[in-house]
C-alpha cells in the first residue's frame, strides 16, 4: 500500500532551512567582498557560499518550488567555476 506524501507540510521546514543558508550565504559574500577589496582570495568563503547554494537547491527540488531551485542552480554553477579556478569571484 503506498501513501502519497503532502509536500506542502514541509514548506516550513524549507523557509526555516532557506533563511539559515542564506544568512549563510550572505556572510560568506560579505566575506568575499573583504577579500577582494584586501587583493586576496577566500576559498573557505567560496566554498561555504557553494555548499549553502547546493543545499537550497536541493531542498527547493525536494518541495517542488522550482524557480528557486533553477535560481540557484544557475548561481551555484557560477560559483563552483570561481571555486574550481582557487576560489576568487574576480
Amino acid at each position: 500500500m503506498s501513501e502519497r506524501v503532502d509536500l506542502q507540510e514541509f514548506v516550513g521546514a524549507f523557509v526555516v532551512e532557506a533563511e539559515e543558508l542564506v544568512a549563510v550565504a550572505n556572510a560568506a559574500l560579505l566575506e568575499i567582498e573583504a577579500a577582494i577589496g584586501d587583493g586576496t582570495s577566500c576559498p573557505r568563503a567560496v566554498r561555504d557560499l557553494l555548499r549553502a547554494l547546493h543545499t537550497i537547491k536541493g531542498l527547493a527540488s525536494m518541495i517542488g518550488v522550482e524557480p528557486i531551485a533553477e535560481l540557484a542552480h544557475a548561481l551555484e554553477t557560477l560559483v563552483g567555476a570561481a571555486d574550481r579556478g582557487g576560489g576568487s569571484l574576480r
